[in-house]
């Protein structure tokens, strides 16, 4: 009895795991995204421009209500902000220019000159020749 027992609950589990299988295929998680209309597109993107604009004013408001700031004070110090900004990019390509100069550097070859006065009376020396 017990073993009809326990294998029909093994049963019933395993049923149970392939409804619960396709139940989820069904609903179709996993799969892509349909794709969005022009229209809707472009609903999304004015919302998320908006959002984004409103939680910028959020800020720039809560970070002049901290600093107790007034109007001008607050545009000074977000054109401050904005030159800060500007100057760190900058600083950045310049940074990867000078890396690819050192590299260039790197990769030159400088001839070794020999000077007259480096070289004493009856020495000879030789000279790599390319």
């Amino acid at each position: 009895m017990r073993r009809i027992l326990r294998d029909n609950l093994w049963m019933m589990i395993t049923v149970g795991v392939f409804l619960a299988i396709v139940t989820v295929a069904k609903v179709g998680w996993g799969q892509e995204p349909k794709p969005l209309t022009p229209e809707q597109r472009i609903e999304s993107l004015t919302r998320s421009l908006l959002n984004m604009k409103f939680n910028f004013a959020e800020e720039k408001a809560l970070f002049a209500k901290e600093k107790n700031m007034n109007a001008g004070e607050m545009k000074i110090t977000v054109q401050l902000q904005e030159q800060v900004m500007h100057l760190q990019k900058r600083i950045a390509g310049l940074e990867e220019q000078l890396k690819e100069a050192n590299a260039k550097i790197a990769q030159l070859k400088m001839k070794p000159e020999i000077h007259g006065y480096d070289v004493a009376p009856g020495e000879v020396i030789d000279v790599p020749k390319e």
